[in-house]
């Protein structure tokens, strides 16, 4: 004979189903402008301005309208912005690998303060500094150019520093006086037994910065105007301003857009969250 549900069980039954029809209303209310955007790239240009809106596409439109969007905006700005996101990603690696590696593996002086300027830097908004920071690319002439528009951001490395330097305070320190006693000097060490540790954290912070260096609008609309320097995020803006553009067609360019970013998450989603973990919360 079967025993009857408590009243606590009950209870939880009904506080889990609450918990997911919240979660599904939710989860609609987010879907809906992806919907919206979906839509409107399969729709011709009079129905998807119709009043009041309109969600089932009649015609069908599949390809048109991404390939007038793309043929309008051309593949260099495609080019230009996978060329700003790979650049970013491995100079800020880089960078904040070897910042990281000195601050909390070769302690040098002054490494908690540096640390300090490195943390609290992440609390400054970017709206804070950004007219000095356009003032000195001015300065350096560095406008509609690759450096104006790379440099700064690669030089942006709080994040990775920090991520970098809570992995890294997770590895033993044996390993690293096994290096010294084998007489190898910190960038072999760092070459060949830190490197191969970090594999997690640099996917990680890979599909974090990819995620940022695609979606950058901002600081490439102030100083990448140029057709052949600005990324397609911006192309997309100034061409839409323009009228050169449909509306489907510009929502067919930004879900195109979305798409490699998608794709990299789906791949690497699992080497995102082992990196994510393996930096832990450690002080």
């Amino acid at each position: 004979m079967s025993r009857g549900r408590s009243p606590a069980d009950e209870a939880g039954r009904g506080s889990r189903i609450s918990a997911y029809t919240i979660a599904i209303i939710l989860g609609l209310v987010f879907a809906l402008p992806f919907l919206y955007t979906v839509t409107r790239t399969i729709m011709e240009s009079t129905q998807a301005t119709a009043f009041p809106t309109q969600w089932i596409p009649d015609p069908l439109v599949l390809v048109e309208n991404f390939v007038d969007g793309f043929e309008r905006l051309g593949t260099r700005a495609f080019l230009n912005s996978f060329f700003l996101a790979i650049t970013v990603i491995v100079g800020q690696i880089v960078l904040g690998m070897l910042a990281a590696f000195a601050l909390t593996v070769l302690r040098l002086r002054f490494s908690n303060t540096m640390l300090l300027y490195f943390l609290l830097s992440l609390l400054i908004p970017f709206h804070v500094y950004m007219i000095p920071l356009f003032v000195i690319v001015a300065e350096l002439d560095w406008l509609d150019t690759f450096a104006g528009l790379i440099i700064p951001v690669v030089a942006s490395i709080s994040l990775s520093v920090f991520l970098f330097r809570q992995f890294f305070t997770t590895v033993p320190t044996e390993l690293f006086d096994a290096g010294v006693v084998d007489g190898a000097n910190p960038l072999q060490i760092l070459r060949h037994v830190y490197l191969p540790l970090s594999g997690p954290i640099i996917a990680a912070y890979s599909i974090i910065t990819f995620l940022g260096a695609m979606n950058l609008f901002i600081w490439p609309l102030l100083v990448a105007t140029a057709p052949d320097v600005r990324p397609v995020i911006v192309t997309l803006a100034v061409e839409s301003s323009t009228n050169a553009l449909t509306i489907n067609e510009i929502l067919a360019m930004a879900l195109l857009t979305m798409v490699p970013v998608l794709i990299v998450f789906l791949l690497f989603q699992r080497q995102f969250v082992q990196g994510i973990a393996s930096t832990g919360l450690k002080g």
